[in-house]
């Protein structure tokens, strides 16, 4: 099985997958990478924090960029609620 690395680059820098994980081909190795973002985008919005720019890059075991998950584009965002 290939092997992938899940970086994550947001505001505060760029995380750093040094271990990978194995998956049966690039598309397990994307829906892992939305999972993964799906957890840490309740995380931010938890913490009252900005979602955009942040992203996983998915390299494969060459270092080969070969896909990116952008949080913006996993999630919908709503319009604010406005009381009247």
């Amino acid at each position: 099985m290939p092997r992938y690395f899940l970086h994550i680059r947001d505001r505060d820098g760029f995380t750093e997958d040094v271990e990978g994980a194995e998956f049966d081909g690039l598309a397990e190795a994307v829906a892992a990478a939305i999972v993964g973002a799906r957890d840490i985008l309740a995380d931010q919005i938890e913490e009252g924090r900005p979602l955009d720019g942040d992203r996983i890059e998915i390299c494969d075991a060459g270092g080969s960029l070969v896909e990116t998950v952008k949080f913006a584009d996993i999630v919908e965002i709503k319009p604010s609620f406005r009381r009247y």
